[in-house]
């Protein structure tokens, strides 16, 4: 599993390092060609805005992971 994490600040964490949504997606599509059954655990600061928290969730699914978690 790869663990995506949300700041309240909105800055997106990949496995524990800063990212930007680009760089998102590509990291995320390269990793589902190479394993499709892969998993992306997905955690939100409490007070991270549900907006993008959703847009997150919309670059993780566009990069084809279908196995998304909600932490």
């Amino acid at each position: 599993n790869r663990t995506v994490a949300i700041t309240r600040e909105g800055r997106i964490l990949l496995d524990g390092r800063e990212t930007d949504m680009a760089s998102l997606k590509s990291t995320l599509a390269h990793a589902i060609s190479q394993y499709r059954d892969l998993a992306v655990d997905v955690r939100g600061d409490g007070d991270a805005s549900f907006q993008r928290f959703t847009e997150v969730a919309d670059a993780i699914r566009s990069a084809g992971v279908v196995r998304l978690n909600v932490m």
